[in-house]
């Protein structure tokens, strides 16, 4: 399955062409192929420059700090479209399947650079794409153009006997009546999961053994061997706790006791909504791999901006990425609007001849003075944790999880129309009933 990627260059266009069209990646630039521009990187990078200054009256190269990139244009598009190491392809057609897609996606009036990098262990595609057409038509990078992105991407994958999900898998692959208990609280493995989560973080269960003894004291019948197997003395059959969900098999219980005072708990989770919520199952997930070395692309230094991300989210009760965005333009205004208050004061100053006077502003400047180097450090926080945000929910766990709440908020508001279309009947049979009475 394909899979595809946005990253917005807002400065250095030409580093991101150069990476693009190496060599070394490409074969010697052998898969790498200009759509309506050259595929040497400088006069490529001529062309893009050429093509935004004329459309916008900017310049091409400049200096932009990392929180104000958000409000600067974007320079260039770079998107990727990955293949799985599963799939047998060849270089020469996932560079078709790349041009292919180009041409779907942005016509024949675009400057775009389609290279296919062999050099790991999975083909990608790689993807400059000019901001403005030939026309002046702008392209505008959001999550419906991105959508249709990978929707093209799929329906051309098809066409080429490439496999695509058509449903996020789930790792508890739990049927749907036993889903639906589980939402209504009335499922014992919900039951199981919630006392599994209370027990680890009490401070008399320092080990797996300790786990399983207060399990036993709950009445739960409890098997420790390769796996944890748990059932209820009522039930014929138990169930491995590795089937309830990431982290619960033994190896992630072992360091979820271990480290139970760095845990964020499933309760805690439910309280959220909207994107703290979705970001703190992403943190979750982060860290099961760091510290049960899953992955070696996510370090301990992600974690710690993840949870600082998550803490910033929780506080200022931010539920969406709108929200973000107007916190990170309410720091930036806030910072602009004391600077322009500071440079006011001084000018007040200069001119100020009366000492009396002059002397109840040095008290305001020195006031503002500090208030900026507060905001300032607000401004540069903010704009750092939109930034790490950004590039965590670029990543495919990130959209992988998204997939899991999107589709259990679907099943959940089929339950709960289910559920008034049976009320409704039954209202309607109630009043029929009485009128025929």
């Amino acid at each position: 399955m394909p899979i595809v990627k946005h990253i917005p260059i807002h400065t250095t266009p030409l580093l991101s062409i150069e990476y693009i069209v190496n060599g070394d990646k490409t074969d010697e630039m052998k898969y790498v192929t200009g759509i309506n521009c050259p595929t040497n990187a400088n006069e490529a990078n001529e062309y893009f420059r050429r093509s935004f200054e004329t459309c916008t009256g900017e310049r091409f190269y400049k200096k932009i700090l990392d929180e104000d990139k958000r409000k600067e244009k974007i320079r260039l598009h770079h998107y990727v479209q990955s293949f799985s190491p599963d799939e047998n392809i060849t270089p020469e057609e996932a560079h078709k399947i790349g041009m292919e897609w180009a041409v779907r996606m942005f016509g024949d009036k675009f400057q775009v650079i389609v290279s296919t990098h062999i050099d790991k262990n999975h083909i990608h595609n790689h993807f400059a794409v000019s901001p403005y057409s030939l026309d002046g038509k702008k392209w505008n990078s959001n999550y419906t153009t991105l959508k249709q992105c990978r929707q093209v991407s799929d329906e051309i994958a098809k066409e080429h006997g490439i496999q695509i999900i058509e449903k996020p898998k789930h790792k508890n692959t739990m049927k749907y009546n036993e889903w639906l208990a589980c939402q209504n609280g009335t499922s014992w493995k919900a039951k199981l999961i919630d006392k599994i989560d209370e027990l680890i973080l009490r401070s008399d269960v320092t080990s797996i053994d300790d786990l399983a003894d207060k399990l036993r004291e709950e009445q739960y019948q409890v098997r420790l061997g390769k796996y944890m197997t748990i059932k209820l003395s009522s039930m014929e059959r138990g169930v491995r706790t590795i089937r309830l969900g990431d982290g619960y098999d033994l190896p992630e219980l072992a360091y979820r006791i271990e480290h139970k005072e760095k845990e964020i708990s499933k309760v805690a989770i439910s309280k959220l909504s909207g994107e703290a919520k979705v970001y703190a199952l992403y943190m979750r997930q982060l860290q099961i791999q760091v510290f049960h070395k899953k992955s070696k692309k996510v370090a301990y230094t992600d974690l710690t901006k993840a949870v600082n991300l998550l803490n910033y989210l929780s506080d200022n009760n931010i539920t969406s990425v709108e929200q973000f965005e107007n916190e990170v333009n309410k720091a930036d205004e806030n910072y602009k609007n004391a600077v322009e208050k500071q440079k006011s004061l001084s000018d007040e100053m200069s001119k100020e001849q009366n000492a009396d006077k002059r002397k109840l502003l040095e008290t305001e400047k020195t006031a503002i003075d500090e208030k900026v180097k507060v905001l300032k450090d607000e401004r540069a926080k903010t704009a750092a944790l939109y930034k790490t945000y950004l590039r965590q929910r670029s990543e495919n766990l990130y959209d992988k999880i998204v997939e899991e709440v999107n589709y259990e908020q679907e099943q959940l508001n089929k339950a709960n129309s289910v559920a008034n279309s049976v009320d409704e009947e039954r209202e309607n049979s109630n009043i029929k009933s009485a009128y025929v009475k």
